[in-house]
């Protein structure tokens, strides 16, 4: 525990944000969960410049990258008619360590400024586009956790991601590469 007064000694702020990380990041992998995570490729991607639809050979994702869960709630969507069927999308809280997003390539730049809006996330054989990032707690400016709001993409708006062709007509993926 970090000393409330002005002396220094080896357990200080920094020293506990560091603790912190190692051990969410050992409680998940023992405990916790995983989701994949998939990065989007604007190098490798063509999109239409205006709609911002995939065009000719879609959209890529560099991935995955196994992402540690510490907690993770499953809301399940209200059941719609649309002309090919009936549809439903579920929406998912994931609680993350902080570490984790920064091992996945996120930093404060793409958090602060949604630049993660386009990425993917695999869970329970779902494919779900990311909506929202909250940071959650702080040691000294030192972020600890993260909450990230994911929604289930329906098959068809993955018709031209490539790397989810393999969902395109199922509700599960299958055959998606495993990290």
């Amino acid at each position: 525990m970090s000393r409330l007064d002005n002396k220094n000694g080896r357990f200080n702020p920094v020293f506990e944000a560091n603790e912190y990380d190692r051990a969410m990041l050992a409680v998940s992998g023992v405990w916790g969960d995983w989701c994949d995570y998939y990065r989007y490729r604007e190098d490798a991607s063509a999109e239409h410049s205006v709609y911002d639809e995939p065009t000719a050979s879609g959209r890529w994702f560099a991935g995955p990258q196994r992402l540690p869960v510490i907690d993770v709630i499953r809301e399940e969507g209200m059941p719609y008619n649309r002309d090919g069927g009936l549809f439903w999308t579920d929406t998912l809280y994931f609680k993350v360590p902080y570490a984790s997003l920064t091992r996945a390539g996120l930093g404060e730049m793409d958090i602060d400024h949604g630049f993660y809006t386009r990425d993917r996330i695999v869970y329970d054989k779902r494919v779900f586009r990311l909506a929202r990032i909250q940071v959650h707690g702080q040691i000294r400016q030192h972020d600890m956790t993260a909450s990230i709001t994911c929604n289930q993409l329906r098959p068809d708006e993955l018709l031209l991601d490539q790397q989810f062709s393999a969902w395109h007509r199922k509700e599960y993926a299958e055959g998606l590469p495993l990290s």
